[in-house]
């Protein structure tokens, strides 16, 4: 079964329950999907369907909880209504747009299918509709919040099913050119490229480099022979300390991370690593399979992973979470400069921090910004030694 295949089923399913509303047999959804295509990291689809009488874009989550559907109204091809009919919804059918909420003729256009296509934004979970060169509409990551479901070029004002994009298309233009861009790059031989310059600032790093690990899933999305992003894990030593570092990862910025902070152009791409004192070194190579889960965690659940952050964690007997820490933000705290990305956005190292349950509990009660202050010693906070790292 397909992906659309699995939408078409919950199309199915909404048709039952407007049947059931309004006590009428759903009526034909008459449509036809224009143009379609997959995200290279999220699980997700977008794709337009054309009816009888509008156009609509969307997106769909097929993993996330009740296989969200987001939906942006495009244009009508009939003429406008004077207000919505719920009539027109039967069957999960998009509705046309009522007349003062429209910019083009009110009795409708068409649109050329042959020259429609769809561009993903670089963090793979929301994507932007063009004709040419012209965008027509965009689902943003922050679609569906306040009623909001996008932006069209046909829009006016704060309408029911979009909104005017006026006010928003120099950002929409500029997400697109850099979602553009980054597709361009993702062929075998730059994708690899990415992944060998972020290695080698994780080996200066290490210093004692001795050997690699793929962290590729065996769900991920390849071009060619490989997986993207490309990313291996880098091992060595020095000091007493064993070291691994992801190189790769940060191809791709993280999803909502502008819901969250005001800087999201430094704070959206990340490697990770865990470190451990010589004696733990047989723990390694597992805690590097824990990397290899988070390093995808963000696209998975279309979140993003940042300083201070915590996940449950039971691999290691009397721990309970993972805390990340960017050493950014911890003055004495040694870190590798990654390269920063083509826009000039710094990649994060996010240390990777087995901590106890009663630290997990400290932090979940009083904020991880809290439990970090209470840091035994900063500069060996990241190096696993066996023991909790607080005072408590």
């Amino acid at each position: 079964m397909g992906i659309f295949d699995k939408f078409k089923k919950k199309s199915q399913s909404v048709q039952n329950t407007a049947s059931d509303n309004y006590n009428n047999e759903p009526q034909e959804r008459n449509c036809e999907v224009v143009v379609e295509s997959d995200s290279l990291v999220c699980d997700a689809q977008a794709f337009v369907e054309k009816y009888n009488d509008c156009y609509y874009f969307y997106l769909y989550f097929p993993f996330s909880e009740e296989q969200q559907v987001k939906t942006c109204w495009v244009c009508n091809r009939k003429k406008a209504p004077n207000r919505i009919n719920p009539d027109d919804m039967k069957g999960g059918k998009g509705p046309m747009m009522p007349a003062e909420y429209i910019s083009h003729d009110l009795n409708g256009i068409e649109l050329d299918d042959e020259k429609l296509s769809i561009v993903w934004f670089e963090e793979g979970d929301s994507a932007a509709l063009l004709c040419g060169d012209d965008i027509l509409a965009v689902i943003p990551g922050w679609s569906g919040y306040k009623d909001f479901h996008g932006y069209a070029k046909y829009a006016k004002g704060i309408g029911p099913f979009a909104w005017e994009i006026t006010g928003a298309i120099d950002n929409m233009r500029e997400r697109v050119k850099w979602g553009q861009k980054l597709w361009a790059n993702a062929n075998p031989q730059d994708m690899k490229m990415w992944m060998l310059i972020q290695h080698d600032h994780a080996v200066k790093f290490i210093v004692n480099h001795e050997l690699d690990y793929n962290i590729a899933h065996k769900e991920d999305k390849k071009i060619g022979e490989l997986t993207f992003p490309m990313k291996v894990v880098a091992e060595g030593s020095r000091d007493g300390v064993v070291y691994g570092l992801t190189a790769g990862v940060s191809l791709v910025a993280m999803p909502n991370v502008g819901f969250h902070t005001e800087d999201p152009k430094n704070t959206r791409r990340m490697e990770l690593g865990f470190a451990a004192e010589e004696q733990f070194r047989q723990i390694c190579r597992p805690m590097y399979a824990n990397l290899s889960m988070y390093a995808k965690l963000p696209w998975q659940h279309i979140t993003f992973l940042d300083h201070g952050h915590t996940v449950p964690f039971y691999n290691l007997n009397g721990f309970a979470a993972i805390l990340f820490v960017n050493p950014i933000y911890m003055e004495g705290m040694e870190s590798p400069e990654y390269y920063p990305y083509f826009d000039g956005g710094r990649v994060n190292l996010l240390w990777t921090v087995p901590i106890t349950c009663e630290e997990y509990e400290f932090a979940v009660k009083n904020s991880s910004e809290e439990l970090l202050k209470k840091a035994k010693d900063v500069s060996r906070l990241h190096i696993f030694d066996g023991n909790s790292k607080f005072n408590l």
